[in-house]
């Protein structure tokens, strides 16, 4: 009998609602976050964020994509063919993220392995950026009626680099931390002590170099390392959004780190310097979390493979102490040839032979008793080859 789920649709409904929210308020935060000199986003957090819930929530929920452009095209001055543009790449964006996630990398949430991570970067940040801004640089050239080549190579490497950006700075920490939720925590090789020095020296390094006199991004760089190989990818990857937000507000002052002059701010060092740290970290925590795994499994295997020897070597001792009674004084009666066993009962030789080895036995009738138990049997036996040597040698007597 076919069921159906009337609670389903409103549920679908609440889902909806929640992630036009999301992606509204992400939006909003993300057109905050612009480097001066620039009218566009270096990080564009709805990217990294309806990759996350479309692939937990399905794929179906993309029409939340196109209401939140809507919402904001209604409460600001974005062009038509802007919010169009937007709503058809960020729609195709997630979209075809989830389904190269899902289909061809088997993507893992966890990000416990290199493949999950590595696929992660490849599938979602760079080829579904790639064609989602390709795309919707296409059909806003097609709706604005044309624009110059350098705008249109402009804006796509910016649009390009923005959703990439957010991709593996966003989505590797809800990831990690829908996944964390859904399973028991992993093994953790760092001290509660070491994580406060960690986050510590984190934050001391940011700000020496947003702030400080030390301004060498790179700086950064041997923290993250540290994340990456002592700690969790959740921890690591936290780490990555911190920085990466750090960065991208540093970018909006004019004095800041990525300050080219007194007019701009140099976009392709700051996009270049938040995905280098974005995926040293993500790619690093999952080459540690495989390592830890590797381990795991050679020490069960080597605690397996010892009891199995501790088993074998009780049994071949158990052998070997049976061999050792049958090697010994046997007490066996001089008429019967029964023998007497531990318990002092009297057994048949062939029983108590086959209850201390692997010997069977089958039994038969040797010459001497034959004569001696069956006399008739031999007579009759040697008549019978008697007639069948004169039955094959008439003359022979």
């Amino acid at each position: 009998m076919l069921r159906v789920d009337i609670n389903a649709p409103a549920r679908y409904l609440l889902k909806l609602l929640a992630l036009t929210a999301v992606y509204y308020l992400s939006a909003r935060i993300g057109l905050l976050i612009q480097p001066f000199g620039y009218h566009v986003s270096a990080i564009w957090p709805p990217a990294g964020i309806m990759v996350v819930a479309l692939f937990y929530w399905g794929a179906n929920l993309w029409p939340a994509i196109v209401l939140g452009e809507l919402a904001l095209n209604v409460l600001s001055a974005t062009p038509l063919y802007g919010t169009l543009g937007f709503a058809f790449s960020n729609t195709i964006h997630a979209t075809l993220s989830v389904y190269l996630l899902r289909i061809v990398v088997q993507f893992q949430p966890s990000l416990k392995n290199v493949r999950d991570a590595v696929g992660l970067i490849l599938a979602s940040a760079l080829v579904a950026s790639a064609v989602s801004s390709s795309i919707g640089m296409i059909f806003r050239y097609v709706l604005q009626g044309g624009m110059p080549l350098d705008r249109i190579i402009r804006g796509l490497s910016t649009w390009w680099v923005a959703d990439a950006v957010s991709v593996i700075a966003i989505s590797p920490l809800l990831f990690s931390v829908v996944a964390g939720l859904k399973s028991p925590p992993a093994r953790q090789r760092i001290r509660p002590l070491e994580i406060l020095i960690a986050w510590s020296l984190l934050g001391i390094v940011l700000l020496l170099v947003l702030f400080g006199p030390i301004r060498q991004p790179a700086l950064v760089f041997p923290v993250i390392v540290w994340l990456a190989l002592r700690s969790g990818i959740r921890e690591t990857s936290l780490g990555v959004f911190l920085t990466s937000t750090a960065f991208s507000l540093d970018a909006m002052n004019p004095g800041g780190v990525f300050a080219q002059g007194a007019q701009s701010v140099d976009l392709v060092s700051l996009n270049v310097a938040i995905g280098l740290v974005a995926v040293t970290g993500v790619v690093l925590a999952a080459v540690s979390a495989e390592r830890d795994q590797y381990e795991l499994e050679l020490v069960q295997a080597n605690t397996t493979l010892e009891e199995k020897v501790q088993e074998r070597t009780q049994s071949l001792q158990h052998a070997l102490d049976n061999v050792k009674t049958l090697s010994g004084l046997l007490p066996i009666c001089s008429h019967c040839k029964k023998i007497r066993n531990d318990k002092g009962y009297w057994q048949a030789v062939e029983g108590y032979v086959s209850e201390h080895s692997q010997a069977e036995f089958t039994h038969g009738i040797c010459p001497d008793c034959m004569q001696i138990h069956f006399p008739d049997v031999i007579k009759r036996q040697q008549q019978s080859k008697d007639n069948e040597d004169h039955a094959h040698y008439p003359g022979r007597q």
